[in-house]
């Protein structure tokens, strides 16, 4: 009799827990894809999971023969395992696991390395793989499909068909904890995946340390794990991953107050590979853990901290040690001016290139002068929520850093137009992409006179949600940015057709991306406009533009014939519009929103569907002019090539 693992014995005593959802049916995974089914086992047939699994049971075999004897639920499951061990190819026991609940927990609680080698010709694909496969495939299981079972399924059908190299679960809410993943589920992982690289856990409460213990005796390769909201995962589990994956290069934690200082260390100690790490909304890390990871991570590259205790000193040792650091992302952190100018040391952190602050009230004017002079190689600044810097400090930065290439600010209230404007000139030749959002102090009043300067290599410009910008502001930005490719200008109310025809008159000629969204006093005036000069758009979203009818969108695609994506939400469209764009831009048209638009009706819907062959999206939500009986013949007709939100 063959000796079983003591994974295998205590999964034994485990099975009965396994969601119900299976019943007496069988999950399988046939040819690698992620449709599940469920197996009648009398009749073969195949039924869809519904939320009630009755017509699927049936009794007991020994029950209907009287005889236990006679039954396959006789065989006791070390005979079964001896079978299973004996079989030698991988898509055969992949269609042994389908036959129920007991053969596929059979086979997912025996290791791979217990398994015999599969032999195979030279000319076959399975002869040019390991019988565990190269990790070639990657799965993702979200809300009623991440259980037990499918994991299950997944642990032992992929093995036939190339390995798990890449396994996503994201949790459904939490009344449905009980039914979620469990350890039972991510052990079988463990046990059978040994090829899995890449592990992403959202949302799963019932996940703990064993779950991670076995992850990491069995799949050695593993090099990113990303856990959010795991509140039974601690310390032990990362302990365990510590030991087991040495590979380790990507690590991303957040939400996950079972984790502290002990952990991270543990990581930090053995993981030498770690190259990115992230910590947002741990309360039981501290600078301890981030004192030890710059001590012995010095080949990091990017660093995420958010909302984490970390002092002045854990900065000062991140400079002192990972000089490798090329990007670094600090948000809600209470450090002090002198902590984050430890930062800009001259000998620090040189090989920086992206830096993000977010409402960080330690960064001030003081401390950009420093990281200009300081880092020779930065390129991308993003400040949000940043109160103490002013049009001093942003313009002292740019001073001293040459090769600036992207400036995103949000919500700086102390940066004006005039500030602006002298960085702008100080980086004509270099700024690639400006983002201004919610910027209280840049006004169109505060224009006194026409620019005298071009940033003519400036391709993407999005200024968002800025009450004080409008026509004067896009008029000069015409003049300005002559080249631009992207423009964003979601929420800028006080935009009306003057100000966007002047910008047209400078700029515009190589537009391929214009978002206007809830700019609400354009009409069609504006959008004839912009097809008129903008003839390489690709993307236009005109959501919330309510005073844009058929009238200017028929003229858009019929002069802009690489549309690609049009988002008409909630403007004033009717049939005669959409059916004027499908016979335009039907053929190269591959997503369409139509949210909103109570005018559109069901006779749109025969020429969408005989014109727009490349559609993979369109969302008809708050569409209340389609009848259910049309929707559902139209769903029908284009099958599953289109992703369809109905209303």
């Amino acid at each position: 009799m063959v000796r079983l693992s003591e994974q295998y014995l205590r999964s034994q005593r485990k099975r009965e827990e396994v969601s119900a959802e299976a019943s007496d049916c069988q999950v399988a995974e046939w040819t690698g894809d992620d449709a599940y089914f469920l197996r009648d086992r009398e009749s073969g047939s195949h039924w869809k999971r519904t939320k009630s699994n009755h017509s699927c049971k049936r009794p007991r075999i020994d029950e209907e023969v009287g005889s236990s004897c006679s039954s396959m639920d006789g065989i006791p499951d070390e005979i079964l395992v001896v079978i299973f061990g004996s079989i030698l190819s991988a898509r055969d026991r992949s269609s042994c696991a389908s036959v129920c609940r007991r053969w596929l927990m059979l086979l997912t609680h025996m290791p791979r390395q217990e398994l015999p080698r599969e032999v195979c010709s030279e000319d076959s694909d399975d002869a040019k793989q390991p019988h565990w496969a190269l990790g070639d495939l990657s799965r993702c299981l979200e809300g009623k499909k991440a259980t037990d079972v499918r994991l299950a399924a997944i642990a032992v059908g992929t093995g036939a068909h190339g390995g798990l190299g890449k396994l996503v679960i994201r949790g459904g809410p939490g009344e449905r904890s009980a039914k979620g993943v469990t350890d039972i589920g991510l052990t079988t992982i463990g046990i059978c995946c040994n090829a899995l690289r890449g592990l992403t856990l959202w949302d799963c409460p019932n996940v703990g340390d064993s779950s991670l213990e076995s992850i990491a005796r069995g799949c050695r390769l593993l090099q990113s794990l990303d856990l959010l909201k795991c509140p039974n995962v601690s310390d032990a589990g990362l302990e365990a991953v510590s030991r087991g994956c040495l590979r380790l290069s990507n690590l991303s934690i957040e939400s996950c107050d079972g984790i502290g200082n002990a952990g991270i260390k543990a990581i930090a100690k053995s993981c030498c590979y770690l190259q990115t790490l992230s910590l947002s909304r741990c309360s039981n890390i501290n600078s301890h853990a981030i004192t030890s990871v710059s001590k012995h991570c010095v080949a990091l590259k990017k660093l995420k901290l958010e909302k984490i205790g970390i002092n002045d000193r854990g900065l000062a040792f991140l400079t002192h040690h990972c000089k490798s650091l090329t990007k670094l992302v600090f948000s809600g952190l209470d450090v002090t001016q002198e902590g984050f100018i430890s930062l800009a040391l001259p000998d620090g952190l040189k090989y920086l290139k992206v830096i993000v602050l977010n409402a960080c009230h330690g960064v001030t004017d003081q401390f950009l002068s420093s990281l200009g002079k300081s880092c020779s190689y930065l390129n991308r600044l993003l400040l949000i929520d940043c109160d103490n810097i002013t049009d001093q400090g942003l313009c002292a930065f740019v001073d001293g850093c040459q090769r600036l290439r992207g400036l995103h600010i949000e919500k700086c209230r102390s940066i004006t137009y005039a500030g602006l404007a002298s960085v702008l000139t100080t980086t004509a030749e270099t700024l690639k992409s400006l983002q201004v959002c919610k910027c209280s102090g840049i006004q169109d009043s505060s224009l006194t006179a026409s620019a005298s300067f071009k940033c003519s290599g400036l391709k993407s410009l999005v200024v968002n949600h800025s009450e004080g910008i409008g026509n004067r502001c896009l008029e000069m930005a015409g003049f300005v940015f002559p080249a631009v490719q992207h423009l964003d200008l979601c929420g800028i109310s006080k935009l009306s057709d003057t100000g966007l025809l002047a910008f047209l008159e400078t700029s515009g000629s190589s537009l391929v991306f214009l978002n206007l969204s809830d700019c609400v006093e354009l009409t069609d005036k504006a959008i004839v406009g912009v097809s008129r000069k903008c003839f390489e758009l690709q993307t236009v979203i005109l959501d919330g533009c309510v005073k844009v009818s058929d009238k200017s969108v028929g003229v858009l695609a019929s002069q802009c014939r690489s549309l690609q994506e049009l988002d008409v939400s909630n403007c004033s469209i009717t049939d005669d519009g959409i059916v004027a764009v499908v016979i335009s831009v039907g053929p190269t048209l591959k997503t369409l929103s139509l949210s909103g638009c109570s005018r559109v009706t069901d006779e749109s819907l025969p020429t969408i569907q005989k014109m727009c062959d490349s559609l993979t999206a369109l969302n008809l939500k708050n569409c209340s002019g389609f009848t259910a009986a049309a929707l559902e013949k139209f769903e029908s007709d284009l099958g599953t090539r289109c992703d369809i939100l109905m209303p």
